[in-house]
């Protein structure tokens, strides 16, 4: 029997074989490209999941709602790591909760991946500046001014932190900045006034409170500053409206009552009496040393020397670095003939404003009644030097020198106090 032999072709090996690498590489393609699909998949949809945080959180943050809308930021930020608008917003959710140290964490996240961003300079800037941080808020504001010139707002905080430090001149220019970019800002138009009177600039100054009147008429605030450029011009029935209109428009304004309180005892005259507003001051505002200090002043003037006593005592007992009440209390206790009391308060006015030309000027009739004529003369000599027009101090710098022998110097001092008018 011949069997016969089938022999299998090479090439339909070839072939199955072709086939099987060919299904194998497919398989591993279509899993590949499904991996891959998952994977964008999941990213696209946690970056719809951080979104959607995002966004509620931003409305969360415009309703105020802070701790709702940090919860919902933390969210976002774990799954968005590099998201820059989110640390801007989880910080102002933290400063806002108090969290200053935390929202300054988030501002430099920020500008780690924003560097440009000048509202995150703007806002880390204000918290330096709750956090007393007066150099690093400087710098912030400062460079978001040059990222961002058009923006008032850091223009505006850069002039409050020169003019607490008592760079007038550069305040002024930046508060320029301000209303060149914002005509109508009645707050920098009347801190700009504030500025001008300081700087001599009175008719400029009288010029923006005016404005500001104009802009916002009732503003209490406005009426207030103006009331006292009036004042200072010694223009008291304008001033005396303004303080009245200032008090009309917010009836609890202690400072105004106080400012009025102080003009009527300076101005004096028949039937003046400024105990109703010191008495106003003190229902609003019980811990105001100010009223106790001028009713003690006041009773000196009336030398009543032991009603003014109870009176600065107080005024001491609420603030012991009150520079004018231990002035003030010095000069009671030499009336009353209490000279070694009278030194220590005289001696601690001074040590607490170095510029007290009525300190060194009654301390030095005070060492000249207790025949201290060298101690006196140096009083004397230093309140001349802090006001060279101080009349009575010339006239008592003479009758020193008389005592002392010197009786041409007494004349030169009580003919130069004859050319000026009595302080």
């Amino acid at each position: 029997m011949v069997i016969f032999r089938i022999k299998k072709s090479s090439r339909f090996e070839k072939s199955k074989s072709l086939i099987f690498i060919f299904m194998k590489n497919h398989f591993l393609v279509i899993f590949f490209i499904f991996s891959t699909f998952f994977l964008v998949s999941k990213k696209i949809y946690a970056q719809q999941d951080a979104t959607q945080f995002f966004k509620s959180a931003s409305m969360k943050l415009q309703a105020k709602k802070f701790k709702e809308a940090l919860a919902d930021f933390d969210a976002g930020l774990k799954i968005d790591k590099f998201n820059p608008n989110a640390y801007g917003g989880r910080g102002l959710a933290k400063a806002s909760l108090g969290d200053l140290k935390g929202a300054i964490q988030d501002y430099n996240s920020l500008l780690e991946l924003k560097p440009q961003d000048a509202k995150g300079y703007f806002y880390r800037g204000l918290a330096h500046l709750e956090l007393k941080n007066q150099e690093q808020a400087y710098n912030d504001f400062s460079k978001a001014t040059k990222i961002a010139p058009q923006d008032y707002r850091s223009f505006y905080q850069l002039a409050l932190l020169k003019y607490q430090a008592k760079d007038l001149e550069g305040a002024l220019m930046d508060l320029e900045s301000v209303l060149r970019l914002k005509p109508k800002d009645a707050k920098a138009t009347l801190n700009r006034g504030i500025i001008k009177e300081t700087l001599k600039d009175i008719q400029g100054a009288k010029q923006d409170f005016d404005k500001v009147i104009a802009l916002t008429p009732n503003d209490h605030v406005a009426y207030f500053y103006r009331a006292l450029w009036y004042n200072t011009q010694k223009q008291y029935a304008p001033a005396f409206e303004d303080l009245k209109k200032a008090i009309e428009l917010k009836p609890d304004y202690k400072e105004a009552f106080l400012q009025r309180g102080v003009m009527i005892f300076n101005i004096g005259g028949k039937g003046a009496n400024p105990t109703p507003d010191f008495d106003q001051v003190l229902k609003l505002d019980p811990q105001n040393p100010a009223p106790h200090y001028y009713k003690g002043a006041m009773c000196v003037e009336q030398r009543q020397y032991k009603n003014a006593l109870p009176h600065l005592n107080e005024a001491l007992k609420l603030d012991k670095n009150y520079a004018l009440a231990y002035m003030q209390r010095g000069v009671v206790y030499t009336n009353l003939k209490k000279y070694p009391e009278a030194k220590t308060d005289l001696d601690k006015a001074i040590e607490l404003d170095k510029n007290n030309v009525n300190a060194y000027y009654n301390r030095g009739n005070l060492n000249m009644g207790t025949e201290k004529f060298p101690e006196a003369l140096i009083d004397f000599n230093k309140a001349i030097e802090l006001q060279g027009d101080y009349a009575l101090a010339y006239i008592s710098r003479g009758l020193l020198k008389q005592r002392m022998g010197d009786t041409e110097g007494a004349e030169k001092d009580w003919d130069k106090a004859a050319t000026f008018n009595k302080k």
